[in-house]
């Protein structure tokens, strides 16, 4: 799993649907994969004033290959931002990029009860959550 050409390899594995570019084109600023295990006896998600959980898991297993890939950035997408920090410091500049951080993975699951409330009630509530 170490190594760029590995990770690539693996990340090819698990979109293996999408047209990759040449080998010698990527370039990442970030990258890497690990495998991960996660067991929770319980996992719970409820909303504050709502008596019904959202999503409710119990006796949870998760385990697989996780990956993350961010890309290099164009000059288009490179901005300096500047950074004012107040006195007696000097301003400073911060470089950022509009390419997202990508999550791939190839996961399994092993759930012993998994029950989620949604519906027409529950919709205005996630959307006023999301704004």
């Amino acid at each position: 799993m170490n190594g760029k050409a590995n990770v690539i390899n693996h990340l090819q594995e698990f979109d293996c649907f999408s047209p990759w570019p040449a080998d010698n084109q990527l370039e990442f600023n970030t990258l890497w994969c690990r495998w991960i295990r996660v067991e929770a006896q319980s996992f719970i998600v409820s909303l504050r004033d709502f008596p019904q959980k959202l999503l409710n898991i119990k006796s949870l297993a998760l385990w697989g290959k996780l990956a993350g890939a961010e890309f290099s950035p164009s000059k288009r997408s490179i901005r300096t931002h500047r950074v004012q920090t107040g006195h007696p410091y000097a301003d400073e500049f911060v470089e950022r990029n509009m390419c997202p951080l990508k999550f791939y993975y190839d996961l399994a699951c092993d759930v012993e009860s998994l029950s989620m409330a949604y519906g027409l009630c529950w919709e205005p509530t996630i959307t006023q959550c999301s704004l």
